[in-house]
Protein backbone atom coordinates (compact mmCIF):
# COMPACT_ATOMS: atom_id res chain seq x y z
CA UNK A 1 0.00 0.00 0.00
CA UNK A 2 1.84 3.46 -0.84
CA UNK A 3 1.57 6.50 0.81
CA UNK A 4 0.86 9.46 -0.61
CA UNK A 5 1.14 12.60 1.35
CA UNK A 6 -2.47 14.26 2.29
CA UNK A 7 -2.77 18.10 1.28
CA UNK A 8 -1.77 20.38 3.32
CA UNK A 9 -4.37 22.48 4.55
CA UNK A 10 -4.60 26.11 3.13
CA UNK A 11 -4.35 28.93 5.26
CA UNK A 12 -5.85 32.30 5.20
CA UNK A 13 -3.59 34.63 3.15
CA UNK A 14 -1.81 37.04 5.04
CA UNK A 15 -3.05 40.56 5.40
CA UNK A 16 -1.24 43.26 2.71
CA UNK A 17 -1.19 46.66 2.83
CA UNK A 18 -3.78 47.30 1.11
CA UNK A 19 -6.14 45.08 2.96
CA UNK A 20 -6.76 47.41 6.06
CA UNK A 21 -7.26 50.58 3.47
CA UNK A 22 -10.24 48.62 1.44
CA UNK A 23 -12.13 47.88 4.76
CA UNK A 24 -11.01 50.99 7.24
CA UNK A 25 -11.63 54.12 5.06
CA UNK A 26 -9.95 57.03 6.46
CA UNK A 27 -11.80 60.60 7.19
CA UNK A 28 -10.09 61.71 4.15
CA UNK A 29 -11.93 58.79 1.56
CA UNK A 30 -15.39 60.15 3.37
CA UNK A 31 -14.67 63.58 2.39
CA UNK A 32 -13.86 62.63 -1.06
CA UNK A 33 -16.76 60.04 -1.02
CA UNK A 34 -19.42 62.86 -0.38
CA UNK A 35 -17.69 65.74 -2.67
CA UNK A 36 -18.30 63.13 -5.25
CA UNK A 37 -21.34 62.75 -5.02
CA UNK A 38 -22.02 66.43 -4.32
CA UNK A 39 -20.63 67.57 -7.48
CA UNK A 40 -22.43 65.48 -10.12
CA UNK A 41 -24.27 67.76 -12.78
CA UNK A 42 -27.39 67.95 -11.81
CA UNK A 43 -26.26 68.98 -8.19
CA UNK A 44 -23.49 71.39 -8.70
CA UNK A 45 -25.36 72.65 -12.33
CA UNK A 46 -28.24 74.15 -10.52
CA UNK A 47 -26.77 75.32 -7.40
CA UNK A 48 -24.43 77.53 -9.95
CA UNK A 49 -27.04 78.61 -11.52
CA UNK A 50 -29.34 80.22 -8.60
CA UNK A 51 -26.04 81.64 -7.19
CA UNK A 52 -25.24 83.74 -10.31
CA UNK A 53 -28.88 84.46 -11.10
CA UNK A 54 -29.63 86.04 -7.72
CA UNK A 55 -26.57 87.56 -7.51
CA UNK A 56 -27.28 89.39 -10.94
CA UNK A 57 -30.78 89.65 -9.63
CA UNK A 58 -29.79 91.50 -6.32
CA UNK A 59 -27.05 93.06 -7.93
CA UNK A 60 -29.43 95.10 -10.86
CA UNK A 61 -31.85 95.77 -8.06
CA UNK A 62 -29.74 97.39 -5.60
CA UNK A 63 -28.07 100.24 -8.69
CA UNK A 64 -31.53 100.76 -10.33
CA UNK A 65 -33.41 101.15 -6.72
CA UNK A 66 -30.97 103.24 -5.46
CA UNK A 67 -32.30 106.52 -3.56
CA UNK A 68 -30.26 109.79 -3.92
CA UNK A 69 -32.27 111.37 -1.14
CA UNK A 70 -32.89 108.85 1.51
CA UNK A 71 -32.38 105.53 2.45
CA UNK A 72 -34.88 102.84 1.83
CA UNK A 73 -35.87 99.40 2.89
CA UNK A 74 -35.05 95.89 1.67
CA UNK A 75 -32.12 96.27 -1.23
CA UNK A 76 -32.71 100.31 -1.60
CA UNK A 77 -29.43 101.75 -0.78
CA UNK A 78 -28.44 105.39 -1.11
CA UNK A 79 -26.73 106.44 -4.21
CA UNK A 80 -23.86 108.09 -1.77
CA UNK A 81 -23.61 104.46 -0.44
CA UNK A 82 -22.85 103.11 -3.81
CA UNK A 83 -20.26 105.66 -4.91
CA UNK A 84 -18.19 104.82 -1.68
CA UNK A 85 -15.36 102.47 -1.89
CA UNK A 86 -17.07 99.78 -0.80
CA UNK A 87 -20.35 100.44 -2.96
CA UNK A 88 -18.37 97.77 -5.73
CA UNK A 89 -19.49 94.76 -3.48
CA UNK A 90 -22.66 96.26 -2.33
CA UNK A 91 -24.70 94.13 -4.13
CA UNK A 92 -22.65 91.05 -2.59
CA UNK A 93 -23.46 91.89 0.61
CA UNK A 94 -27.13 92.80 0.36
CA UNK A 95 -27.46 89.14 -1.61
CA UNK A 96 -26.38 87.36 1.79
CA UNK A 97 -29.54 86.11 2.92
CA UNK A 98 -30.78 85.05 -0.55
CA UNK A 99 -28.00 83.00 -1.51
CA UNK A 100 -27.93 81.42 2.38
CA UNK A 101 -31.50 80.01 1.22
CA UNK A 102 -29.47 79.14 -1.59
CA UNK A 103 -26.81 76.65 0.18
CA UNK A 104 -29.41 76.64 3.43
CA UNK A 105 -31.69 73.88 0.97
CA UNK A 106 -28.54 72.45 -1.15
CA UNK A 107 -27.06 70.88 2.60
CA UNK A 108 -30.94 70.00 3.15
CA UNK A 109 -31.40 68.18 0.09
CA UNK A 110 -27.64 66.41 0.64
CA UNK A 111 -28.52 65.18 4.18
CA UNK A 112 -32.06 64.54 3.41
CA UNK A 113 -31.51 62.45 -0.05
CA UNK A 114 -29.21 60.22 1.84
CA UNK A 115 -32.70 58.94 3.62
CA UNK A 116 -34.62 59.06 1.26
CA UNK A 117 -33.21 56.69 -1.25
CA UNK A 118 -31.85 54.50 1.61
CA UNK A 119 -27.96 55.41 1.09
CA UNK A 120 -27.64 56.16 4.15
CA UNK A 121 -27.73 52.21 5.82
CA UNK A 122 -25.37 51.50 3.04
CA UNK A 123 -22.81 54.21 4.61
CA UNK A 124 -22.95 53.71 8.14
CA UNK A 125 -22.38 49.93 7.41
CA UNK A 126 -19.29 51.05 5.22
CA UNK A 127 -18.18 53.29 7.84
CA UNK A 128 -19.58 52.51 11.34
CA UNK A 129 -17.75 55.66 13.00
CA UNK A 130 -21.08 57.77 12.36
CA UNK A 131 -19.11 61.16 13.22
CA UNK A 132 -16.53 60.58 10.14
CA UNK A 133 -19.94 60.57 7.77
CA UNK A 134 -21.22 63.85 9.53
CA UNK A 135 -18.48 65.51 9.75
CA UNK A 136 -17.06 64.35 5.95
CA UNK A 137 -20.47 65.66 4.38
CA UNK A 138 -19.95 68.67 5.89
CA UNK A 139 -16.33 69.37 4.84
CA UNK A 140 -17.46 68.72 1.47
CA UNK A 141 -20.56 71.23 1.83
CA UNK A 142 -17.91 73.59 3.13
CA UNK A 143 -15.74 73.25 -0.29
CA UNK A 144 -18.77 73.74 -2.31
CA UNK A 145 -20.32 76.99 0.00
CA UNK A 146 -16.40 78.75 -0.51
CA UNK A 147 -17.56 77.83 -4.10
CA UNK A 148 -20.54 79.71 -3.93
CA UNK A 149 -19.02 82.53 -2.13
CA UNK A 150 -16.32 82.72 -4.66
CA UNK A 151 -18.71 83.17 -7.20
CA UNK A 152 -21.11 85.21 -6.09
CA UNK A 153 -18.46 87.95 -5.33
CA UNK A 154 -17.19 87.41 -8.80
CA UNK A 155 -20.60 88.19 -10.16
CA UNK A 156 -21.31 90.91 -8.38
CA UNK A 157 -18.16 92.66 -8.82
CA UNK A 158 -18.17 92.36 -12.69
CA UNK A 159 -22.04 93.42 -12.65
CA UNK A 160 -21.34 96.55 -10.87
CA UNK A 161 -19.17 98.23 -13.15
CA UNK A 162 -21.45 97.87 -15.99
CA UNK A 163 -24.81 98.40 -13.76
CA UNK A 164 -23.16 101.19 -12.27
CA UNK A 165 -22.79 102.93 -16.03
CA UNK A 166 -26.18 102.17 -16.77
CA UNK A 167 -27.32 104.34 -14.00
CA UNK A 168 -24.97 107.08 -13.69
CA UNK A 169 -23.29 106.08 -10.31
CA UNK A 170 -19.84 107.38 -9.92
CA UNK A 171 -17.21 104.54 -9.01
CA UNK A 172 -14.04 106.47 -9.01
CA UNK A 173 -13.78 105.85 -4.97
CA UNK A 174 -13.57 101.93 -6.14
CA UNK A 175 -10.10 102.01 -6.20
CA UNK A 176 -9.49 102.89 -2.70
CA UNK A 177 -7.95 99.57 -1.04
CA UNK A 178 -9.84 97.48 -4.32
CA UNK A 179 -8.18 94.46 -3.11
CA UNK A 180 -8.82 94.35 0.55
CA UNK A 181 -12.36 94.95 -0.17
CA UNK A 182 -13.28 92.38 -2.50
CA UNK A 183 -10.72 89.86 -0.73
CA UNK A 184 -12.49 90.75 2.94
CA UNK A 185 -15.99 90.67 0.92
CA UNK A 186 -15.14 87.37 -0.21
CA UNK A 187 -14.14 85.65 3.12
CA UNK A 188 -17.22 87.53 5.00
CA UNK A 189 -19.31 85.72 2.50
CA UNK A 190 -17.74 82.04 2.54
CA UNK A 191 -18.12 82.67 6.36
CA UNK A 192 -21.65 83.39 6.25
CA UNK A 193 -22.77 81.06 4.11
CA UNK A 194 -21.41 78.09 5.78
CA UNK A 195 -23.35 79.21 8.75
CA UNK A 196 -26.27 78.67 6.86
CA UNK A 197 -25.21 75.29 5.52
CA UNK A 198 -24.59 73.72 8.97
CA UNK A 199 -28.60 75.25 10.02
CA UNK A 200 -29.91 73.01 6.50
CA UNK A 201 -27.24 70.45 7.80
CA UNK A 202 -28.91 70.10 11.10
CA UNK A 203 -32.48 70.65 10.27
CA UNK A 204 -32.30 67.96 7.61
CA UNK A 205 -30.36 65.74 10.36
CA UNK A 206 -33.06 65.88 12.59
CA UNK A 207 -36.06 65.82 10.87
CA UNK A 208 -34.43 63.68 7.18
CA UNK A 209 -36.79 65.89 5.45
CA UNK A 210 -35.69 68.31 2.64
CA UNK A 211 -39.20 69.83 2.87
CA UNK A 212 -39.09 70.37 6.26
CA UNK A 213 -35.56 71.88 6.12
CA UNK A 214 -36.17 74.40 3.34
CA UNK A 215 -39.71 75.70 4.00
CA UNK A 216 -38.39 76.30 7.41
CA UNK A 217 -35.09 77.98 6.42
CA UNK A 218 -37.13 80.14 3.50
CA UNK A 219 -39.91 80.95 6.49
CA UNK A 220 -37.40 81.56 9.00
CA UNK A 221 -35.43 84.70 7.01
CA UNK A 222 -38.30 85.71 5.12
CA UNK A 223 -40.98 85.87 7.77
CA UNK A 224 -39.85 85.01 11.53
CA UNK A 225 -37.16 87.54 11.95
CA UNK A 226 -38.92 90.20 9.91
CA UNK A 227 -42.06 89.96 11.92
CA UNK A 228 -39.72 89.51 14.99
CA UNK A 229 -38.48 92.85 13.97
CA UNK A 230 -41.38 94.69 14.30
CA UNK A 231 -41.87 93.98 18.43
CA UNK A 232 -37.65 94.26 19.15
CA UNK A 233 -34.97 94.96 16.92
CA UNK A 234 -32.63 94.37 19.45
CA UNK A 235 -33.92 90.86 19.79
CA UNK A 236 -33.55 90.35 16.10
CA UNK A 237 -29.92 91.97 16.11
CA UNK A 238 -28.83 88.34 17.72
CA UNK A 239 -31.17 86.06 15.93
CA UNK A 240 -28.67 83.62 12.97
CA UNK A 241 -29.90 85.73 9.88
CA UNK A 242 -29.16 89.29 11.65
CA UNK A 243 -26.06 88.21 12.98
CA UNK A 244 -24.65 86.57 9.23
CA UNK A 245 -25.88 89.71 7.48
CA UNK A 246 -23.53 91.76 9.97
CA UNK A 247 -20.84 89.25 9.54
CA UNK A 248 -21.12 89.83 5.71
CA UNK A 249 -21.37 93.37 5.47
CA UNK A 250 -18.10 93.58 7.92
CA UNK A 251 -20.27 94.76 10.91
CA UNK A 252 -23.01 97.60 10.60
CA UNK A 253 -25.29 100.06 12.58
CA UNK A 254 -26.51 97.08 14.59
CA UNK A 255 -24.12 94.66 15.67
CA UNK A 256 -20.08 95.34 15.30
CA UNK A 257 -17.78 92.34 13.37
CA UNK A 258 -16.39 91.28 15.89
CA UNK A 259 -20.00 89.95 17.63
CA UNK A 260 -21.58 88.98 14.91
CA UNK A 261 -18.48 86.69 13.96
CA UNK A 262 -18.78 85.23 17.47
CA UNK A 263 -22.29 84.52 17.03
CA UNK A 264 -22.12 83.33 13.74
CA UNK A 265 -19.13 80.89 15.16
CA UNK A 266 -21.88 80.03 17.98
CA UNK A 267 -24.59 79.16 15.92
CA UNK A 268 -22.42 76.52 13.21
CA UNK A 269 -21.13 75.12 15.99
CA UNK A 270 -24.43 74.16 18.18
CA UNK A 271 -25.52 72.80 14.42
CA UNK A 272 -22.63 70.64 14.84
CA UNK A 273 -23.27 69.52 17.57
CA UNK A 274 -27.23 68.90 17.56
CA UNK A 275 -26.69 67.16 14.36
CA UNK A 276 -23.60 64.25 15.48
CA UNK A 277 -25.43 64.11 18.79
CA UNK A 278 -28.80 62.82 17.37
CA UNK A 279 -26.97 61.16 14.54
CA UNK A 280 -24.61 59.18 16.67
CA UNK A 281 -27.87 57.95 18.53
CA UNK A 282 -30.94 57.74 15.95
CA UNK A 283 -31.64 54.16 15.13
CA UNK A 284 -31.09 53.33 11.09
CA UNK A 285 -32.68 50.63 9.94
CA UNK A 286 -33.94 48.75 6.68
Amino acid sequence: MSSRALPMPQTARPATAATPAATNPTFVDAVLSEALRLTRRTFLGSGIALVAGLTLLVTAITFYGASATAEGDGFQLMTSQLEAARGLVASVEGSANLLGIVVLSLGAIAVATDYATGLIRLLVQAEPRRWRLIVGKLVALAGLTVGAAALATAVGVAASPILAALTGISTGAWTDGLAWTVASTFLNLALGLFVWTTLGFTIAVVTRSTAAAVAGGIGYVVVFENLLGLVSQTLVSWLPGSAIAALVAGGNQTQDYRTALALSAGYALLGLVVSLAVFQRRDITA
